[in-house]
């Protein structure tokens, strides 16, 4: 996924996206499937390109996918997105598109932040993640 260098401008975006999902991590409450689901869900909404994009009917199947999916499938899913939000970001690049690209860096940060506080990604050792606790 697209990070941007530490001291650039972009350092308080992703300090404020880190400091709200934080509490996510830290937080004594485990996550409900229903939170993880959902969240995931608009945080991909976020990186929905204008209609008539090439990748609009990706985000939109990838989001169907997530909101029907179970909770073994997210890591899965998680992968996809940072995927999918990379080619986002580098076709707003490739058309020049400096807002949209600013955009979509601000919704993959915050996929990417959420995706690790919500222990769906793979850690430095590619293990698998533990599947965070539930409550139903």
């Amino acid at each position: 996924m697209l990070r941007p260098p530490l001291g650039s401008g972009m350092t308080d975006v992703v300090a404020s996206v880190t400091e709200s999902y934080a509490t996510c991590s830290i937080s004594s409450r485990p996550m409900t499937q229903q939170y993880l689901i959902g969240q995931f869900s608009v945080l991909l909404e976020d990186l929905q390109p204008f209609p008539g994009d090439c990748l609009a009917a990706a985000v939109h199947d990838l989001r169907a996918e997530v909101e029907h999916s179970s909770v073994p499938m997210l890591p899965t899913l998680a992968r996809e997105a940072m995927a999918l939000s990379d080619s986002i970001c580098w076709d707003a690049l490739q058309r020049l598109d400096a807002s949209s690209f600013c955009r979509y860096v601000k919704a993959a940060v915050a996929l990417g932040e959420f995706t690790d506080a919500a222990g769906l990604v793979f850690g430095s050792d590619m293990t698998a993640p533990t599947p965070p606790p539930l409550s139903e």
